[in-house]
């Protein structure tokens, strides 16, 4: 080091001190927290010799310090440019990099210094995590397992090391670094919270809660760990938790980030596609490099049918750094099978299947677009991979979503028996996950019929809006309610809205107001007509902002059969359908689906049928209560029997003229986000008519419970 003189700032009797001497100086200050000291030292040294590295070098740390990252990756990577630039320069500045998220700047440094200190563990260490974070996990576990041979009692190495095997799918290891972690360091909070998520990812989520709270206990203001207990609120189907863990997060970081990320994934999984839009644009507008976010972004645009918009983020989730890319892929594959894509999404899968990984969600993706067949290999691969062991054992979660990849498989493949052996173990497990009380639920339904009697309606006559341009399907799911949607968005009068969750929001609103204060469907009792007349027109605003070139909107949301006389109160020229099929074809087809969205009658054939029978007997009500002219039935296998015929009933009913384009209704090019995408990209087939008939002897719970006195005879 050059031994230029400089100064000493002690006081009136200076003396001259070695630039050596200086810098120590200079360090000791900023290591004793005297960073004003520090930084005028440091300024004279840099007045002497202007491109001193490690004067620079601590320039940079000191702004990284202040939080200000732009001028700290400046000084650092002005330090680096010097010869004289050691191992721990490139290796601060890698991380600076990672913080700003510039991975492949940051791995470059990263690189550099283990190359300069190949025995340093803190250069292999901030290497590693750069490469994790960058998706090269392979790499990152090298480099972290150097790391740990070079210094094996240092916790945050092990932290590290079961973060990447968490991201290879190896659990079982993932556990045992983080368990070391918490070993070697009890009151090392990030290994607690990350210990959590994976608790969570397997399933065992009493487990994961103790963790977070441990984490938290530790940390009060642990961002990450409010982050990960709204994940567990979540995967508990418990949106009113998530929304508290997401406050108190709130409370201490309203505008970071990470909190407005998780608000925008909350929002977007409690059906709050609006809200979670804002969020996530605000995230992306903070953070724009950020893959992750761009691929929420994605999945909420998506949502919200704006599909061009969606695979254009989905492209920048896929080229950005992000710590799932598989789940981008999948992402922008559903986005291209509801679109008619149904080769680019097969493209896609393919694609995420070879990155490897934990892939039951890939697989289930890819049993939505393929017909199985019985020499298929992949049935013997998905078979191997639920009933692997240790580090490839799957997640309790994994092995149900496996189970119904499973149960498709071979109900194509034309082993019934096995199908629905494995139908019967995927619907168990889900079951196990759900809190649902049958008999409850079936009060629920009886006392919406108690309470819209004739009376009711009478009282409310005369107020709501007098718009006929939402076009509402009502019906079980899986009853041909996406049929008859594609069958009317091919008229040139009609968008098809799809399942929008908007009228629910609105009851729920209804429901929460201070002067209300009651659940559906009680709070008919007090409810002034006003409220009704401010939801329609909400409801008007939503549809019109979605169909504003077209009179009439599709709003296809079966559970709305729930809600039928509250839409004819506030849309008395309003038109319904009521979607009705075989109730035996209807409960086959439910059962045999793993619902993105909850359907939680649907998971054990007993509660299924009762569930039927609840529905079946609340339509009935609502057909005696409403006029014919305003409530319709479209059977669906009379539609099926005579297509043009039924169709034309249909747009008489709705007062649309005639339109060709409705017989060929799979050549409309439109999103559909249901499970039936694929059929209605085929004109009408036959072969779902009395499709359960052929597995009679495995419906036995189903068929007790919708005929407690027997099957009817055909």
């Amino acid at each position: 080091m050059v031994k230029k003189k400089t100064p000493s700032p002690s006081g009136p009797q200076q003396t001259t001190m070695t630039i050596d001497q200086a810098i120590n100086a200079a360090y000791g200050h900023w290591q004793a927290g005297q960073l004003a000291e520090a930084e005028h030292l440091c300024q004279k040294i840099l007045q002497a010799v202007p491109s001193q590295p490690h004067t620079l070098h601590l320039m940079g740390l000191m702004a990284h310090t202040r939080g200000n990252l732009v001028l700290a990756i400046e000084f650092v990577s002005h330090a680096c440019q010097s010869p004289q630039a050691d191992a721990m320069f490139f290796s601060n500045l890698a991380e600076m990099y990672r913080q700003a998220g510039d991975l492949a700047r940051g791995e470059v440094a990263g690189r550099r210094a283990v190359e300069l200190a190949p025995n340093q563990p803190d250069c292999w260490s901030n290497l590693g995590i750069i490469l994790q974070e960058s998706g090269k996990f392979d790499e990152s576990l090298t480099c972290l397992l150097n790391a740990d041979r070079i210094a094996p009692q240092n916790p945050k190495t092990h932290n590290n090391i079961a973060n990447t095997y968490m991201r290879l799918g190896r659990h079982e290891d993932a556990r045992n670094h983080y368990t070391r972690a918490t070993e070697l360091a009890p009151e090392y909070a990030e290994a607690y919270n990350n210990l959590s998520f994976l608790l969570k990812e397997t399933g065992d989520f009493d487990a994961a809660l103790e963790a977070v709270n441990r984490a938290i206990e530790i940390n009060p203001r642990y961002m990450d760990a409010y982050i990960n207990a709204a994940g567990i609120a979540i995967g508990r189907g418990n949106g009113a938790q998530a929304q508290m863990w997401l406050d108190n997060l709130a409370s201490f970081a309203p505008e970071h980030p990470a909190t407005l990320l998780t608000r925008a994934k909350i929002m977007h999984l409690t059906g709050r596609h609006a809200e979670a839009e804002i969020s996530a644009r605000e995230t992306l507008q903070k953070s724009p490099q950020s893959g992750e976010a761009c691929q929420v972004y994605a999945d909420i645009l998506k949502s919200l049918g704006r599909t061009d918009e969606a695979r254009a983020h989905y492209d920048k989730a896929l080229s950005r750094p992000n710590p799932n890319p598989v789940q981008a892929l999948l992402g922008k594959a559903v986005l291209l099978m509801e679109t008619g894509d149904r080769e680019g999404a097969r493209a896609l899968i393919e694609q995420a299947y070879q990155q490897g990984g934990r892939l039951a969600d890939t697989l289930l993706t890819y049993s939505q677009i393929t017909t199985f067949t019985a020499d298929d290999p992949m049935i013997g691969k998905i078979a191997a991979m639920l009933t692997a062991t240790g580090n490839d054992a799957p997640t309790p979660t994994e092995a149900m979503t496996l189970h119904f990849v499973l149960g498709k498989a071979f109900l194509d493949s034309g082993d019934p028996e096995k199908a629905f052996q494995h139908f019967a173990a995927g619907n168990k497990a889900k079951r196990q996950t759900l809190s649902y009380d049958s008999d409850q639920t079936l009060n629920w339904l009886a006392s919406i019929a108690q309470t819209f009697t004739p009376d009711l309606m009478k009282t409310f006559s005369g107020g709501g809006n007098p718009s006929d341009a939402p076009i509402f399907i009502v019906g079980m799911p899986r009853s041909g309610t996406t049929l008859v949607e594609q069958i009317l968005a091919s008229h040139p009068m009609v968008h098809g809205g799809g399942e929008l969750d908007t009228l629910l929001g609105l009851v729920q609103h209804i429901a929460a107001k201070p002067e209300i204060n009651a659940s559906f469907p009680d709070f008919m009792a007090q409810l002034p007509p006003q409220i009704l007349t401010e939801a329609s027109h909400a409801y008007l605003q939503v549809i019109r902002d979605k169909a504003q070139h077209t009179p009439h909107l599709v709003d296809k949301m079966p559970a709305n059969f729930l809600h039928v006389g509250l839409i004819n109160l506030m849309f008395p020229n309003a038109k319904i359908i009521h979607c009705r099929r075989d109730p035996v074809d209807t409960c086959l087809s439910c059962y045999t689906s793993l619902f993105g969205a909850p359907q939680k009658f649907s998971y054990d054939l007993a509660e299924l049928g009762a569930f039927y029978n609840g529905y079946n007997a609340l339509m009935e009500h609502w057909h005696d209560l409403l006029p014919a002219d305003r409530l319709a039935v479209v059977d669906y296998e009379t539609l099926v029997e005579d297509q043009e015929g039924e169709t034309r009933k249909l747009l008489d009913f709705l007062g649309l003229g005639w339109d060709e384009a409705c017989l060929d209704f799979h050549k409309t090019e439109r999103p559909i986000s249901t499970l039936s995408f694929a059929q209605v990209r085929e004109p009408i087939y036959r072969t779902s008519v009395k499709r359960w008939q052929k597995y009679r002897p495995y419906l036995q719970p189903l068929t007790n419970a919708l005929y407690p006195d027997g099957v009817p005879e055909e």
